[in-house]
């Protein structure tokens, strides 16, 4: 009969024990807080909308200042513009986001910050040559929410697609980060550069700032996308109803809100579905 000698078994015992610390640290490795960043695709897209988003709000604080400056500081101008600019957003969300379901996302995102970037580019030139008007302004505004509509929903849906559904969370919480340090930074700089050479070049830059997520959005590799096969039939919202109402033992019910908007478009179901009483203890089917 073969015996292990004492040794043996001690160097067998800590292979095991090394096998399952390596194991340990490489999980650790893997839960780093911006471990989303090692898909080239995803850095990419971030480092482009970290220089965007930052133009957008100097744009913004630079269009309310020029407000209040055509209009002798009229709060009910300065609301009118954040109407135009947001309202758009509320009411074709859904349809931005039945957009991004049907074609590709990010050709879409191309094309919408090409259509931002003219779109500020022109009021940049307008505002430098000195001959900006207030209704331009209100233009100005309802385009760009027009344009945000497609673009919102498609940028949410497009970060799923460039890191997977494992890195989601992480992806989501480093986006919901350099969302808002542009918020804070954006403002910031706006700032300076009204007082130092006007709100002109300030919207010049926000106009260059485009090119940014542009850059980025070419610069990607497609091959490495985990986007899932597009399908022609009708939005995935509209066919969860559908799904719910052919179903006995559920029932559907329509929530609509301004947040419900958002993430519906976002391949989201704005449907609800719960268990109708009934007598027998029929199980629900798969589809609710």
């Amino acid at each position: 009969m073969t015996t292990t000698r004492p040794d043996a078994r001690d160097t067998t015992k800590r292979a095991r024990r090394g096998g399952r610390g390596r194991r340990a640290a490489g999980a650790g490795s893997r839960r780093t807080p911006f471990r989303s960043l090692a898909v080239r695709n995803f850095r990419l897209f971030a480092a482009g909308q970290v220089v965007s988003v930052a133009g957008t709000w100097m744009m913004v604080t630079a269009q309310d200042w020029l407000v209040l400056s055509l209009t002798g500081d009229s709060g009910t101008a300065l609301g009118t513009v954040t109407a135009l600019q947001f309202t758009p957003l509320l009411l074709f969300t859904l349809y931005g986001g039945r957009l991004a379901d049907r074609h590709d996302k990010r050709l879409l995102l191309t094309v919408a910050n090409l259509v931002s970037g003219a779109l500020a580019l022109a009021l940049a030139v307008l505002v430098l040559v000195g001959s900006v008007q207030l209704w331009q302004l209100y233009l100005f505004a309802l385009g760009l929410g027009t344009v945000n509509a497609v673009e919102v929903p498609t940028r949410m849906a497009f970060v799923s697609e460039m890191v997977g559904p494992e890195l989601l969370p992480n992806a989501s919480a480093l986006s919901a980060a350099y969302f808002n340090t542009a918020r804070v930074v954006g403002p910031a700089l706006a700032g300076l550069l009204i007082s130092a050479v006007g709100a002109g070049t300030a919207m010049l830059l926000n106009a260059a700032s485009y090119l940014a997520t542009v850059t980025g959005l070419r610069l990607m590799r497609p091959g490495n996308s985990c986007a899932r096969p597009r399908r022609n039939a009708g939005s995935r919202w509209s066919t969860g109803c559908g799904t719910c109402a052919g179903t006995p033992t559920c029932s559907c019910r329509w929530r609509w809100s301004p947040w419900s908007a958002c993430s519906a478009s976002t391949s989201s179901s704005p449907c609800r579905c719960s268990p109708r009483p009934s007598s027998t203890r029929a199980r629900p089917r798969s589809g609710c």
